[in-house]
């Protein structure tokens, strides 16, 4: 048995009634807190073992002469069951409840976390923006005013990394619309109709015509990619009803009601 595996045993017995590492105001509560979540988590996994951040990320953890392939798998159990037993003394009300129900090793739930509230989609930046705009973050429940406060902003770090100066332009866009009070998911709901499920098309550009659309032909406009140069709006006549053609162009009679007899 080498040092490292009987230190992460002694690791393991020395959460037998111990207190947690979490502070409740920094426990995970969902994506919004996920980042300042994980800066702590990565703090905490340092403070017990350099190989813990390496295991989770990639599954491996460093070679240590005079360790044979067994004993490095036994330092990677332990590391293991540790990992579990921090995430799960890491989370507080519905994900509690996942963490709980989450049948899989501690890397496994650790990635599962990852997956599920440490990925920043369009919708999320905009709902995170707007509750900036608004105010809205400090009626939520489950930490104080300063750490959530401290989390949104780091969200919104992530935000301004993980997407590009347009993308981000278009997000604070729609977070001030949806402040304004328009129907901001029926707009995203029309670009994912028009350019499918991808953001390379997710620009100022296109959204401005989208929302101009939505709103100045709410019943007649139908999404259609440009980029397929087949128009699938449906205009009718206001004067005879026929589809093809405006008013303006219609080949029928022109009302004479207007005319002085």
């Amino acid at each position: 048995m080498t040092r490292r595996v009987q230190y992460l045993q002694l690791v393991m017995s020395s959460f037998i009634g111990s207190s947690s590492y979490f502070p409740g105001d920094l426990l995970l509560t969902g994506t919004a807190n996920y980042f300042q979540w994980h800066k702590i988590l990565k703090d905490v996994c340092d403070e017990i073992s350099p190989d813990l951040i390496p295991y989770l990320e990639n599954g491996e953890i460093s070679f240590i002469e005079g360790e044979d392939d067994a004993t490095r798998k036994d330092a990677m159990r332990l590391l293991d069951r540790i990992i579990n037993l921090v995430l799960r003394d890491a989370a507080s009300g519905y994900v509690l409840r996942d963490v709980n129900r989450f049948n899989g090793t501690g890397r496994e739930l650790y990635l599962h976390l990852r997956s599920i509230y440490g990925v920043i989609t369009v919708p999320f930046a905009i709902s995170i923006m707007y509750d900036l705009l608004t105010g809205a973050w400090k009626q939520n429940e489950g930490s104080t005013i300063d750490s959530l406060e401290n989390a949104y902003d780091r969200v919104m770090i992530n935000v301004a990394q993980r997407f590009s100066f347009e993308t981000y332009n278009v997000i604070v866009y729609l977070a001030i619309l949806k402040k304004e009070g328009l129907p901001v998911d029926e707009y995203i709901r029309a670009y994912h109709d028009i350019y499918g499920t991808g953001w390379e098309d997710f620009t100022l550009t296109n959204m401005q015509r989208i929302i101009h659309e939505r709103i100045n032909f709410p019943t007649q406009s139908i999404p259609v990619n440009p980029k397929t140069f087949v128009s699938k709006k449906v205009f009718k006549c206001f004067r005879c009803g026929e589809p093809g053609h405006l008013d303006r162009n219609c080949p029928a009679p022109q009302p004479l009601s207007h005319l002085k007899s």
